[in-house]
């Protein structure tokens, strides 16, 4: 029981969260990948079995009115990964470029540094 002239006991600024959370929810993120990646290659496979059965060169059309073939889809799943890979060694290059010139020409100090004290 607080009295009235007494200090408010004060909480700890950080309480720990509950462990739980955030496990269930990294659980839960790799299970979501994981079927992802599963939905993704049962779709593969799919078209690979209608290219295999010679219905890869028929074009379809959808709803929308696109126009597509299973081995069209197909190769453009193929380019995917070169794409991510081919990106992310641009990436790779442009922030090592940039690393590499912000140490050899440091930042400029702002004009306050070189103004002598007033006083």
């Amino acid at each position: 029981m607080a009295f009235l002239g007494s200090p408010r006991a004060e909480k700890p600024e950080a309480e720990a969260r509950p462990v739980r959370r955030g496990r269930a929810r990294a659980i839960g993120s790799w299970l979501a990948g994981a079927l992802s990646v599963l939905g993704g290659a049962g779709i593969v496979m799919a078209f690979r079995e209608k290219i295999r059965t010679g219905h890869g060169g028929e074009i379809y059309r959808t709803g929308q009115g696109y126009q597509f073939s299973y081995l069209g889809v197909m190769v453009l799943v193929a380019l995917l990964p070169v794409v991510m890979i081919v990106g992310s060694a641009i990436g790779w290059w442009l922030r090592r470029d940039e690393r590499e010139f912000d140490r050899r020409y440091p930042p400029a100090r702002s004009s306050d540094d070189r103004r002598p004290p007033i006083g």
